[in-house]
Order: C-alpha cells, then sequence, then structure tokens
C-alpha cells in the first residue's frame, strides 16, 4: 500500500503541541524583558554583583534586607540563579535584560510542565482547559 503524504494528525497535533508551549514561553519572556528590577530583586543583584567580585565565595557577602545587612548565607537561596544572573549582568555590562534572558530558559521547562499536567488532567477537554493551566505557571 502506498505511503500517504498526508501528515498523521498525531503528528499535526504534536507540532500543534510544542507551538503552543514555544508561544507561551515567548509570551512569559517578552512580557518580563526590560522589566524593573523590585521588590526583591534588588537583593538578587546584590548577590550578582558580589558574585561577580568573589565568584569563588559567594556566601561571604552581605546584603541590605530589612533593618540592617545580613549575610548572603541566612537568606539560604540556590546560588546557581545569582550565577546566572551574575553571568547575564557580566555579558550584558550591566543592563537587566540579558539576565531576564537567561533566566527565561528556566520558565521553558515550567510551561511545558504545565502543559504536560494540563494534558493529563483535560483528556477531551479541549484546548480551553488546557491552555488555562498551561499557561498559568508563566
Amino acid at each position: 500500500r502506498p505511503m500517504s503524504t498526508i501528515v498523521p494528525a498525531d503528528a499535526r497535533a504534536a507540532r500543534y503541541e510544542r507551538a503552543f508551549v514555544l508561544a507561551v514561553w515567548v509570551i512569559a519572556t517578552l512580557a518580563n524583558l526590560g522589566k524593573a528590577a523590585h521588590i526583591d530583586d534588588g537583593a538578587h543583584l546584590e548577590i550578582a554583583e558580589h558574585i561577580l567580585r568573589d565568584p569563588l565565595h559567594p556566601m561571604r557577602g552581605t546584603v541590605f534586607w530589612g533593618a540592617h545587612p545580613e549575610p548572603i548565607h541566612a537568606l539560604n537561596q540556590p546560588h546557581l540563579v545569582y550565577y546566572v544572573i551574575a553571568l547575564g549582568l557580566w555579558i550584558g555590562g550591566g543592563s537587566l535584560v540579558v539576565p531576564q534572558l537567561l533566566l527565561s530558559l528556566f520558565v521553558l521547562p515550567g510551561v511545558a510542565a504545565m502543559h504536560a499536567l494540563a494534558r493529563h488532567l483535560f483528556v477531551g477537554e479541549g484546548a480551553p482547559a488546557r491552555a488555562m493551566l498551561a499557561t498559568s505557571s508563566s
């Protein structure tokens, strides 16, 4: 029997699903791009700047958080994120756009995971229900 040139529905659906996840990620990235630092971003930027000054001792610095300076290690944060921010600051010459772009790489797996969860929970419910849950992570 000759092979059909029509793309099977499953393959088309898979391409649609991947395109949807990428579109949500691009929208979330663009919404965050160029956003001013606010709330706890100041502390994150201070930690990243300390890492640029002393990359082998990321927890030795201090951050003004609250009423008085506190040691970075008291914040108990995972420092991989601060290294990513520091790398972005270094590449971008202090601009927030490059760190925001690098941090958006962490958003993509989150959007993909939420979309996979939505596909699992809303089988047969159609795209609107899945889209609501998939976009909730951004």
